[in-house]
């Protein structure tokens, strides 16, 4: 298929999807929004000048089409509130095809002319990759919150949980993420709300008390630990101002230089260190 066939392609395809979803976009937007789905189809870097290159007719400055790039990317029109839906229709044909659907919830920053970009975003596991769904921009550095969690999380879930394709084939939600989301309340919000399984990776400042155990520090539990051991467990309740019981796996790789201890909602947590490696996919995502 040449160029001029895959644009045209392209574009009627989008064009059908969007009025399936009762999405309207206008033609430039969409016509944009069909270059550089091609470009980046071609292998192009996702990068201003390299796309303006890309989409620049030799008879016009290169800043006229990376001014219309910015144009585009700053349009309200296109954001993830708009596009969760068309994506996941889009990814059908990888969803359905695994046996859980695996969402890393992550927060990447960085500083650029002064100015602190800082992302938090929702991405679905995929053969070692991260997909996208969805993500929050923020003009400051620091840690996000509960609420922002929620935010980032509610639209995908919610899609996720209409798709009969995947609720016919009892294809599971998984929510999975680092220490700095290790919150009991945004695993007793995902559990009981949307009956949604959470894997979160603990600090280890944190404290654990079960139902016949007096309560302790998880630093003290690593401390005891020795490489290649793995211990479970069951029913602890995590922080001193929650209530939501979750099971605990300590376990530490002969590879690693510490200790993995993360908390579940699943009833059995013997492989939650597995559910939880997938969380690295979106490692690779922030690199490509």
């Amino acid at each position: 298929m040449g160029m001029h066939q895959t644009h045209t392609y392209l574009e009627a395809t989008i064009l059908n999807l969007f009025t399936t979803l009762n999405i309207h976009l206008s033609k430039p937007l969409r016509t944009t929004l069909v270059e550089l789905i091609v470009c980046l189809l071609e292998n192009n870097k996702a990068h201003l000048s390299k796309l303006g290159e890309y989409l620049c007719d030799n008879q016009i400055n290169i800043m006229t089409p990376i001014q219309r790039i910015r144009r585009f990317l700053s349009n309200p029109k296109i954001s993830p509130s708009l596009t969760v839906r068309p994506l996941i229709y889009l990814m059908r044909p990888l969803l359905e095809k695994l046996p859980e659907i695996i969402l890393i919830v992550d927060r990447t920053d960085w500083e650029k002319r002064q100015q602190h970009i800082n992302i938090l975003s929702v991405a679905v596991s995929y053969k070692g990759r991260a997909l996208p769904l969805y993500w929050m921009v923020f003009g400051k550095k620091g840690n996000s919150s509960l609420e922002q969690w929620k935010q980032v999380l509610f639209p995908v879930i919610i899609v996720l949980q209409q798709m009969s394709w995947l609720s016919d084939k009892n294809i599971h939600i998984h929510v999975v993420a680092d220490r700095e989301f290790a919150s009991p309340k945004l695993a007793e919000w995902l559990k009981n709300l949307y009956d949604v399984s959470v894997t979160l990776r603990i600090k280890a400042s944190m404290y654990l008390m079960g139902e016949d155990t007096p309560e302790i520090k998880v630093a003290s539990l690593i401390r005891k630990m020795a490489k290649g051991s793995r211990h479970i467990l069951y029913n602890q309740v995590l922080t001193r101002d929650s209530s939501f019981k979750m099971n605990v796996l300590l376990t530490w790789n002969k590879d690693y230089d510490e200790p993995l201890v993360v908390a579940t909602t699943l009833a059995n947590p013997i492989h939650a260190d597995a559910t939880y490696e997938q969380r690295f996919n979106i490692e690779h995502m922030h690199k490509d």
